[in-house]
């Protein structure tokens, strides 16, 4: 069930709810083609998120900050859209 309902949020656009749902199936032993196309697509979005906020970081910091936050909420704090994310809220 937690694979499906991580394509379900992540097609909602849900990305958190979509990162949580792949743990839980992952930490059930339920890792799949499904649960690395989540992951694969939570990495591409945080890569999209990281640079629109990259851009706008000086124009509108409140924006930005907000996307670096949410991409801290759906990828692993291995990943290195999580430490882009993390550096560039530090030093904003």
């Amino acid at each position: 069930v937690a694979p499906r309902a991580a394509i379900a949020y992540l097609a909602n656009k849900d990305y958190d709810k979509a990162f949580a749902a792949v743990r839980v199936a992952e930490s059930l032993g339920a890792s799949n083609a499904s649960t690395k196309m989540v992951r694969k697509a939570l990495e591409s979005r945080a890569s999209d998120l990281y640079s629109a906020a990259a851009k706008e970081i000086d124009s509108d910091p409140d924006a930005a900050k907000a996307k670096l936050k949410q991409i801290k909420t759906m990828v692993d704090a291995k990943s290195p859209w999580f430490q882009k994310a993390t550096k560039l809220l530090a030093s904003s």
